[in-house]
């Protein structure tokens, strides 16, 4: 039935349209008839879509109504999630920034810090340096190597010292500090606990005679470093057994942690 009265609608649309065409065909077409029979034509083909279209019945329609009305809801609540999806995506953002701001802030008072702490010497231990009030000094001639005089420094003192750098060395016609061994140079400062012992080793003068001048000496005088590597006004004096030839080619090593490494160098 629906489709016979689409059919009926459509024809009497078109009959009609081409009767007015007709109509106006056997007269001359101004501008305004061409005008209006394009009007007609459009109001027949929109009469005639629409015609097509069969009518919902009233159980449809209410089901179409209600499928609209979930439409719109669901996309009601689509349109709210990605508001809030929106909303949740700025916060996070804002909320990265802060944070990133925050460490970055962080970063770089931790690398003001460091390079502060870098000019003092980052791997020297938080404790006193050993010197003349809190450790005493040894003196030892060895036969093996020869011309080697092996220093002991322990620590005499109730809490932990460094052992820092190495020991000012002089003594009697010395004009300066005896120079130190550039390779002996340990991979950190050496902290002494209370008894425990560190050593460096002098070698007093060239096995080959090569050293020029030279003094008999009987003492040593020893100085300390501190933790920034300046050397302590106080100064020990270490008794040795017997006269030792000190000659200009004298050098000193770093504190070491056990003698055997202070007399390999």
């Amino acid at each position: 039935m629906r489709q016979l009265r689409t059919r009926r609608i459509t024809r009497t649309s078109v009959f009609g349209v081409a009767a007015l065409i007709g109509a106006l065909s056997l007269t001359a077409c101004s501008d305004e008839d061409r005008a209006t029979i394009d009007r007609a034509v459009a109001s027949s083909q929109a009469d005639a879509d629409s015609a097509a279209s069969p009518a919902p019945l009233a159980t449809d329609a209410a089901a179409t109504d209600g499928k609209t009305s979930t439409q719109g809801k669901s996309s009601g609540s689509s349109g709210s999630s990605g508001s809030s999806g929106s909303k949740s995506s700025g916060s996070a953002s804002g909320s990265g920034t802060s944070s990133s701001g925050t460490s970055q802030g962080s970063g770089n008072s931790s690398n003001g810090s460091s390079g502060g702490s870098s000019d003092s010497d980052d791997d020297t231990p938080n404790y006193p340096s050993c010197d003349g009030t809190n450790s005493k000094v040894k003196g030892s001639i060895l036969s093996r190597p020869i011309n080697h005089v092996l220093l002991t420094v322990t620590n005499t003192g109730s809490t932990t010292c460094n052992a820092v750098g190495y020991p000012g060395i002089g003594y009697e016609g010395a004009q300066a500090v005896m120079a130190y061994d550039h390779n002996s140079v340990p991979q950190s400062v050496i902290a002494l606990e209370p008894g425990q012992s560190a050593y460096a080793s002098v070698r007093t003068s060239a096995a080959d005679g090569s050293g020029e001048g030279g003094f008999d000496v009987k003492a040593l005088r020893v100085s300390f470093q501190d933790n920034l590597g300046g050397f302590n006004d106080g100064q020990v004096t270490v008794p040795l057994s017997k006269s030792v030839w000190i000659d200009s080619s004298a050098v000193v090593t770093y504190w070491q942690s056990d003698f055997e490494t202070a007399t390999s160098f």
